[in-house]
């Protein structure tokens, strides 16, 4: 199974620790890849389903637990993964 979303968390670590961004954890099941990232004001989970190439976005502000993020997104590329993070990120995020 590719892992296109760990690849993607990898490439852009920089840009993720520059806003502010840290990584909690990684979790692999039998079918999904999943990550944690925390900032001083979002709580985030992303899943990824190989199978499908499925990505699902979840960002919930630390402070009310109200969902700041909701989507759910098909990608083939890690550029596009990045590019999408990187987009929600800047435009939501901070």
């Amino acid at each position: 199974m590719t892992n296109l979303l760990f690849a993607a968390i990898e490439s852009i670590d920089a840009f993720l620790k520059g806003n502010g961004f840290g990584e909690i954890n990684q979790e692999v099941s039998d079918s999904s890849f999943t990550i944690n990232l925390e900032s001083s004001k979002y709580v985030g989970i992303i899943c990824y389903w190989p199978r499908t190439n499925t990505f699902e976005f979840q960002f919930n502000i630390c402070e009310t637990g109200d969902v700041a993020l909701l989507k759910t997104e098909e990608f083939t590329k890690k550029e596009d993964v990045e590019t999408y993070l990187k987009q929600i990120i800047k435009e939501k995020l901070i």
